[in-house]
């Protein structure tokens, strides 16, 4: 919602008000969200192309072991390095194969920017689980590029595990991973909440107008 406030309306102290009142009412972005950039992991060796494992624990969730992370900067010209959306690191699944990360209790996934490593043109399926239960609760699939990262938007709710799998699962197959967003929430206003704001700037209108 956008509301122009020109000098004449923000001279009306009711208008103000009522104004103030639909901004705090406004939707928020993702609050209280956690971005995994992978950044804050130990360090790895800059003159060596070498990589380390996503500890469990990392995020408060679990890693399979072939969920590892990289210096993009040290692979140039790769999708490791095109698709740095933060600091010097990128997580990526090792030789290619299937990868899962998770947290029985429960978590919120929300986005996260992938990029393929290699293949200008790789598909990717990313599955949602539930608790202990087998099927997926959701399911996106969606192509990456070598180029430049994608973003993904998932607002997967109360799940406990999730699979990344590459088509054609194997070596060449890496898909490099920034910024993975768990745990937000969208903060939406009430309905009653923007009905009382609105009647407010309504009544306000109708003092002004009055006294005019």
């Amino acid at each position: 919602m956008s509301l122009a406030l020109t000098p004449s309306f923000l001279k009306s102290r009711p208008l103000r008000i009522a104004a103030l009142t639909l901004a705090l009412c406004a939707p928020f972005a993702q609050a209280g969200a956690t971005v995994l950039t992978f950044d804050d992991l130990p360090p790895t060796d800059p003159s060596k192309l070498e990589s380390g494992a996503i500890p469990n624990g990392y995020g408060n969730l679990s890693w399979s072991d072939a969920f590892q992370y990289v210096r993009g900067n040290t692979i140039p010209n790769s999708g490791y390095q095109k698709g740095l959306v933060s600091g010097e690191y990128v997580a990526f699944n090792s030789a290619g194969a299937e990868v899962s990360f998770g947290r029985m209790s429960g978590f919120e996934l929300n986005s996260a920017y992938f990029t393929s490593a290699w293949y200008a043109d790789q598909e990717v399926t990313v599955r949602g689980y539930i608790g202990e239960n087998r099927e997926a609760a959701y399911t996106k699939v969606f192509h990456i590029s070598n180029t430049a990262p994608l973003l993904v938007d998932f607002d997967w709710k109360g799940i406990s595990r999730v699979r990344i799998t590459p088509t054609n699962a194997g070596f060449t197959r890496q898909l490099a991973i920034d910024n993975l967003t768990i745990d937000g929430r969208q903060t939406v206003p009430e309905p009653a909440s923007l009905a009382l704001a609105l009647g407010g700037l309504a009544l306000a209108a109708v003092a002004r107008r009055r006294r005019g």
